[in-house]
């Protein structure tokens, strides 16, 4: 019984202690991987601090339960707070930089419109931007970002505006586009 069970332990079959000291070097590998992605991104996001900002309509991609749609949509990328926001409506001039980030309440005395295309639907942290990728025939961007993790769709209404999207958006990320399309 004794060889039986140390043939088994040799082969795929692994004690509590070891089953848990392998989980515990993977959860410090994965939090040494974010540790170095989050210096990287802090880094990227000082670089693109002085950058142009840019905004446009561009159609997003949203799937539904039952359905799928492409909604157009204001998208405001501003790099002097790292910020990517999904506008309903292009905002008024007065909310272009760092007003987003203020809470709603003050962010309409500062506007005076009390409408509710004067909030962003979406503000994405670039921080948190993992992976850029496109698909230049139909001019998709897809964004994924790390919180919370999902990926946005964007798709640019001219080539014009695909390369002027993709290069700023690009810039952002740890992983660039599959295919090396850049800008």
């Amino acid at each position: 019984m004794t060889s039986r069970r140390q043939s088994m332990r040799g082969s795929a079959v692994k004690g509590p202690g070891e089953a848990l000291a392998e989980r515990a070097q993977i959860s410090m590998k994965a939090k040494s991987d974010k540790v170095v992605r989050d210096m990287v991104a802090a880094t990227t996001m000082l670089k693109n601090k002085e950058n142009p900002k840019i905004s446009g309509d561009m159609l997003v991609f949203n799937c539904g339960f039952l359905r799928s749609s492409d909604v157009k949509r204001w998208i405001n990328l501003d790099p002097e707070i790292g910020i990517l926001s999904v506008w309903k409506e292009q905002p008024c001039e007065d909310v272009f930089l760092s007003d987003v980030m203020m809470p709603a309440r003050s962010h309409f005395l500062l506007c005076g419109v009390h409408s509710g295309k004067e909030r962003p639907l979406i503000i994405y942290k670039m921080f948190d931007l993992i992976a850029v990728d496109c698909n230049k025939s139909f001019l998709n961007i897809f964004l994924e970002f790390d919180h919370p993790r999902r990926v946005l769709v964007l798709t640019a209404p001219t080539f014009e505006d695909f390369v002027a999207w993709l290069d700023a958006l690009s810039k952002y990320a740890a992983e660039g586009p599959a295919d090396g399309f850049r800008a």
